[in-house]
């Protein structure tokens, strides 16, 4: 499946990066396409600067959702971007 990469630059440094993945939510008879982030990096001298939460306000059109991979506190990273943060296991959705 074809990946969506997006970086952040600073006075023409890389200091950030993510990558969305596309994928599939099978759900019986229907099917719900997705996006599956990770991971999301930002350079330490410039993390707590907006630049993550920045670069997640640029999903990519045509999206309703996206699952992020990770450990359960990175939830908060979209919290401040308006993003509303449910847990795949309470939705039953599961990776095989």
């Amino acid at each position: 499946m074809p990946e969506l990469s997006l970086v952040a630059e600073v006075a023409g440094e890389i200091v950030g990066y993510i990558l969305f993945t596309r994928a599939v939510i099978r759900q019986e008879v229907r099917e719900h396409e997705t996006l599956v982030l990770a991971p999301v990096v930002v350079a330490p001298d410039f993390q707590r600067k907006g630049i993550g939460g920045g670069s997640l306000k640029k999903q990519p059109l045509g999206f309703k959702s996206v699952l992020l991979l990770g450990a359960p506190n990175l939830s908060s990273v979209w919290l401040p971007v308006g993003r509303n943060v449910r847990d795949c296991d309470r939705l039953r959705i599961a990776s095989r």
